[in-house]
């Protein structure tokens, strides 16, 4: 029984250890370029303190967040058993890994915006409406995360088996691994998008308009597992069969490590494509058709995984 409690402590405490050590080395990261920037522009401090101030709130979210869950963890009064634990750990794969990747990588956007207005300090307005858009995006799938670790946190009392132990746990290892390579992808884009702005500022309109689209088709796979954690939480299957534990387990994986590959690329050829625009806005239209058609064919690759993991969850068992 000791066993058991320490290890729910454990899960509490990485709950919010995770992702606010992630937050808290990307804001430092932040605020030491920061005082570098005002250090060598002192005439940039009000449109150097608002863009801070609006990055370090935004970048909190992912800490308050993880917050709020590991709190009600804390306060729950579930008697830990192993089932519950690996219901507990579905907690932390749903919003302990993509709170803890983008509390780091939403850094680089921001560092890259604080760099760009050291070189047009004059161009703030547009740098930081940049910056809200690309750090915006990049902070939904902690709302996702939370969403579904809420959901898992209201059935953690209910587990009774085994089986129900290792669903709510693939829940988490769906969503949580399947961010991680999108995650990255646009973290990588939205550091070009600023650094493009503060190379040109003309090209503004064309960079912005070309993040909207990228950022979206970047974050794609990240909702194909959003969708595929949701299946394995709402259509349980059968806990008398001896498959269907490890169904949820391939499902979760299935669906989650083909994201890898094609978020990161995804969003390294909208980085090129990006750097390219900046340099030669007037074949802005040429490039970004190609970058799209190239983000499409990569995206495929997650598809793939989202087929077979859906038709082994709703084929192998009837």
């Amino acid at each position: 029984m000791f066993s058991l409690l320490l290890s729910h402590y454990v899960i509490v405490c990485a709950a919010i250890i995770v992702p606010t050590f992630a937050v808290a080395f990307g804001q430092g990261a932040i605020c030491r370029l920061a005082l570098s920037v005002l250090d060598q522009q002192p005439e940039s401090r009000g449109p150097l303190n608002r863009l801070v101030v609006i990055a370090l709130a935004i970048s909190e979210t992912s800490a308050i967040l993880s917050l709020l869950i590991s709190v009600f963890l804390l306060w729950g009064n579930t008697p830990p058993n192993l089932a519950t634990l690996l219901g507990e750990l579905g907690i932390i794969g749903a919003l302990g890994i993509p709170a803890a990747v983008i509390g780091f990588a939403a850094s680089l956007p921001i560092r890259a915006a604080l760099d760009a207005l050291q070189r047009q300090p004059l161009n703030a307005p547009n740098i930081s409406n940049l910056l809200l858009l690309a750090v915006s995006i990049g902070q939904t799938p902690v709302i996702f995360g939370f969403f579904l670790a809420w959901i898992i946190l209201g059935r953690v009392p209910t587990v009774d088996c085994m089986t129900t132990g290792i669903q709510l746990l693939s829940c988490g290892i769906a969503f949580g691994l399947g961010t991680i390579g999108p995650s990255i992808g646009i973290a990588l884009f939205g550091k070009q998008a600023c650094t493009s702005i503060g190379q040109n500022r003309e090209a503004y309109a064309s960079i912005f308009s070309f993040t909207v689209i990228s950022q979206a088709l970047i974050e794609t796979p990240i909702l194909f597992s959003f969708v595929v954690a949701l299946l394995i939480l709402l259509r349980p299957l059968p806990t008398t069969h001896a498959l269907s534990a490890v169904i949820y387990l391939a499902t979760a994986f299935s669906v989650s490590i083909p994201t890898f590959g094609a978020g990161i690329s995804s969003g390294r050829i909208a980085r090129t494509a990006c750097r390219e625009i900046a340099q030669n806005p007037p074949i802005y239209q040429m490039l970004s058709r190609l970058s799209i058609f190239g983000q499409t064919l990569t995206d495929t690759n997650a598809i793939y995984g989202l087929i077979v993991a859906l038709l082994m969850f709703y084929g192998t068992l009837p």
